[in-house]
């Protein structure tokens, strides 16, 4: 197991690095510790299928899709960014966006 704290603070100063918001680096270290948390394996070890299972397991919760797209997003960043490994994780179908209809008003 990894240390968590140190793994977070981490991802914290490479995000303030990058200009992102802190919006998303609170979401990327939330979505990154729940993650750890539950597969509960050394990050070296984890490989492909631990993050289709996880992301399979936020399906099943009924997660909404932009949550679970977040959490992909989250752990692209981690793996390629954080921990410079490579995990082939382009392969992974995830949900697509829900579209809004709109509706069309005629003006009178």
């Amino acid at each position: 197991m990894c240390n968590i704290t140190e793994e977070l603070r981490l991802i914290k100063e490479e995000s303030k690095l990058r200009g992102y918001s802190r919006k998303t680096i609170k979401a990327y270290k939330y979505n990154i510790k729940k993650f750890l948390t539950i597969i509960n394996k050394s990050p070296d070890n984890i490989d492909k299928d631990d993050v289709r299972n996880y992301l399979i397991k936020l399906i099943d919760q009924n997660y909404e899709r932009s949550t679970i797209r977040l959490t992909m997003a989250s752990i692209k960043f981690y793996f390629n960014q954080i921990k410079g490994k490579k995990i082939e994780l382009s392969t992974i179908s995830i949900p697509k966006m829900k579209r809004k209809l709109t509706v069309d008003r005629k003006v009178n």
